[in-house]
């Protein structure tokens, strides 16, 4: 067991793996184990809810409106407050996303090209929020 991060796992086109229950069953416990998870896919139904529960951090794009609908849920639990929601990941243009994490409640829309752009312009990602720089975003995979 590990209290720090060991080893960031990026799992692209995850629907071909999400019907495998391990694949629940590590997102929900491979923190503990000092394993971060990156699954990305384009649609949201090919995760098993308990992915979200578990998930630290979920961004998301501009989906279908099925999709929408789901992270709708995922982010705003008050029924009120999905409308609006799944009205800003179907309004999303590219390049902005609707980013939900635990440290920050509920959720916040980001433009990422804007701050591609500003980073690459002064060489890294901008600052963390103890505001120490980060990497250059063309080093972080972004």
């Amino acid at each position: 067991m590990s209290k720090s991060l060991r080893l960031m796992v990026c799992v692209d086109e995850a629907h071909k793996l999400c019907n495998d229950p391990k694949i629940t069953d590590l997102a929900k416990e491979a923190r503990k184990y000092g394993l971060g998870l990156i699954l990305s896919s384009q649609e949201t139904r090919d995760f098993h809810t308990s992915i979200f529960a578990n998930a630290g951090t979920q961004i998301v794009l501009a989906l279908e409106d099925a999709d929408a609908g789901v992270m709708a849920k995922v982010y705003a639990q008050e029924k009120k407050d999905q409308g609006m929601v799944k009205g800003l990941i179907l309004g999303q243009p590219s390049g902005v996303v609707l980013i939900r994490s635990t440290h920050f409640a509920p959720y916040s829309q980001v433009d990422i090209m804007s701050r591609i752009s500003a980073g690459e312009r002064a060489g890294c990602c901008g600052t963390t929020q103890r505001g120490k720089a980060s990497r250059p975003l063309s080093r972080c995979g972004v």
